[in-house]
């Protein structure tokens, strides 16, 4: 049975919206699976593109492998969990946003700085003070006391996204924060190489 140019077209248009939310998945596996070589780098970016945090970013497929193994390399793991993708297709281009909640687990040594002291007013008790606490062994609990709680991030993600020969890359991808929770990584000391 033949396809009307109709249908063809509307077939081609959902095609294209599984491949750029694929391309969000394999740049977010690749930052969990700790793959940051040119390879990678190259697979999910144009030669200009760019990403950006709010810490920072990077422009250009050079030196986008180096630049996020800075960003991510310092943790012991991270998760990544995307939902909610909204793709927009307009010939070769597409917009994709959605929503992100990543996991950051420290490094085993990585130790929270005593907090600055407060002012004043009362104090509420902690999670371990108040004897909430992470069952022995479950991924993600602190290794030793003063450890530091797992560091969640709730992110809103936007990114244009062009055809190439290879297949849809990225031309820009920027991720805002809406919330945290856990311990902040500028408390934290991270252990030395």
């Amino acid at each position: 049975m033949a396809r009307t140019a109709q249908e063809a077209d509307a077939l081609r248009r959902l095609a294209d919206r599984m491949d750029v939310r694929e391309l969000v998945d394999r740049y977010l596996a690749g930052l969990d699976e700790g793959r940051f070589d040119d390879t990678w780098a190259r697979s999910v970016f144009t030669e200009d593109g760019r990403f950006e945090v709010p810490t920072g970013g990077h422009d250009g497929v050079a030196g986008m492998a180096e630049a996020t193994a800075a960003m991510i390399g310092r943790w012991r793991s991270t998760h990544h969990l995307a939902a909610g993708h909204l793709v927009e297709i307009d010939g070769d281009r597409a917009r994709v946003r959605g929503s992100l909640v990543v996991t950051h687990l420290y490094p085993p040594g990585a130790v929270v700085r005593e907090p600055a002291p407060r002012e004043s007013g009362p104090r509420k008790p902690g999670p371990r003070e108040s004897g909430l606490q992470d069952a022995p062994g479950r991924v993600g609990a602190p290794d030793a006391p003063g450890a530091p709680e797992p560091f969640q991030v709730g992110d809103r993600f936007e990114g244009a996204a062009v055809r190439t020969g290879a297949g849809w890359r990225f031309a820009r991808l920027a991720f805002e924060v809406v919330w945290t929770r856990g311990t902040p990584p500028g408390r934290v000391e991270f252990p030395h190489p």
